[in-house]
């Protein structure tokens, strides 16, 4: 390396070209370019405390005016002068009380007093100038000195509002908003991660439990005792399934007269057909409960008596029916009418019952069984146990994947705003 190399070497070294930020590094950084700032140390206390000595001036020029008697020879303006001094006075007294500076000096104070004192001053004054008017032309030096040291205020004012639109970093809401934002979500993203770990864990217990009881189920399945069992509940679920059909068949019949017995519901409760107490609450379950209705009348006595009266009421001409539906439900009901329910119905139902019980009480005594019984229902848990801590992972995977996707957009957002309150490149990633 020459010696020019060596003594201007560092006009040859490279400068980045954008200031590149982790997530985790950004309030550091924003801190620390706050801190670079003098505003808050320098600036803005000596503009305060030009702020107050105006406001003491006003003070004292307020009292001077309090004192000083109006000197005209008119009395009527002089009592008109006199009224708008002391609505002037008690106005601006009020309005010196609003400018006040903040005794603790922050970017959030500094925003709010000075959005809010520049537009008192606006306000104050606006409302004044009729008591202005009238007490300058009495007072002219008094007012002229206090409307001096408000436009004086009013200047500082403008002056620190400059002051904050050209620190953005150190006063802008938006970038205080959008950095406590971004670590708002970053945050929530940890705790979701945290959460899916131990969702992992939990996950990986209840394929592990599931596994065990599996294995379990399996080997006590292969015993000749087991396969008997199995044997044995296949017959059970072959009657059961048997029994439902025949029970299904009856339902199927009496409820394609669903239609018709409303119906005839109707035609009773309006007086058109007259029913007992008895016929009328059978009627009832055969309209909503017809499984429950044959179980309790094995014969169908009780449904037999209904449909021959509901027979009769149609014939009469009772329930309202066209021809054809008319001809159509009669032909049902002597159907059923000649159907022999105890045979076709409830004894084979009886058998299938009988032979359930017996199936039932052989299976208590396999040993055996009970366990394959256990085992079978320890499988069932920890498959509902895995569904649930899968579901639960996939839900909070979706939203550590939202939260992402939101934090991203936060971080363009705010390298954006850091971008142009610094005049130069800032990349969040």
């Amino acid at each position: 390396m020459g010696i020019f190399e060596k003594l201007f070497g560092w006009l040859f070294k490279k400068r980045p070209k954008h200031i590149s930020l982790s997530i985790a590094d950004v309030g550091k950084f924003v801190e620390k370019e706050r801190s670079k700032s003098k505003v808050l140390k320098t600036e803005v206390p000596k503009i305060f405390a030009e702020i107050r000595l105006h406001i003491d001036e006003i003070k004292l020029l307020l009292k001077e005016l309090e004192e000083k008697d109006i000197d005209v020879e008119n009395e009527r303006f002089k009592k008109v002068a006199q009224s708008s001094k002391k609505n002037f006075s008690k106005r601006i007294s009020q309005l010196i009380q609003k400018l006040e500076p903040p005794q603790a000096i922050n970017a959030k104070s500094l925003r709010n007093y000075c959005f809010l004192a520049l537009d008192e001053i606006e306000q104050g004054v606006f409302a004044s100038r009729k008591n202005i008017a009238y007490a300058t032309t009495a007072m002219p030096e008094s007012m002229r000195s206090i409307g001096k040291n408000l436009e004086a205020i009013s200047k500082l004012l403008e002056n620190l509002s400059m002051l904050i639109d050209e620190n953005k970093v150190v006063f802008s809401e938006e970038i205080e908003n959008a950095l406590n934002e971004l670590q708002s979500t970053n945050e929530k993203i940890k705790s979701a991660e945290e959460r899916l770990v131990a969702l992992n864990e939990k996950k990986a217990s209840a394929e592990e439990m599931l596994e065990n009881a599996r294995k379990r189920l399996s080997e006590l399945s292969s015993s000749e005792e087991a396969k008997k069992a199995q044997e044995l509940e296949m017959q059970k679920e072959l009657l059961a399934k048997e029994k439902e059909q025949i029970m299904g068949k009856a339902i199927s019949e009496l409820s394609a007269l669903k239609r018709p017995i409303k119906k005839f519901e109707k035609a009773c409760k309006i007086g058109a057909y007259k029913l007992g107490y008895e016929q009328s609450s059978t009627l009832e379950k055969m309209a909503l409960q017809p499984e429950l209705l044959l179980k309790s009348d094995p014969k169908a006595k009780g449904i037999k008596e209904i449909l021959a009266e509901m027979k009769n009421a149609i014939e009469k001409n009772a329930i309202e029916m066209n021809e054809k539906e008319k001809k159509q439900t009669l032909a049902q009901i002597d159907a059923l009418l000649a159907k022999d329910f105890f045979n076709e119905i409830f004894w084979p139902i009886n058998e299938l019952d009988a032979k359930i019980n017996r199936i039932e009480k052989e299976l208590k005594s396999i040993e055996v069984s009970k366990k394959l019984h256990e085992a079978k229902l320890e499988v069932s848990r920890f498959e509902r146990e895995l569904k649930d801590a899968s579901l639960e992972h996939k839900r909070c995977s979706e939203e550590i994947e939202d939260l992402r996707k939101e934090l991203s957009a936060l971080a363009k957002k705010l390298s954006m705003m850091l971008s142009e309150a610094l005049s130069k490149e800032v990349v969040i990633s």
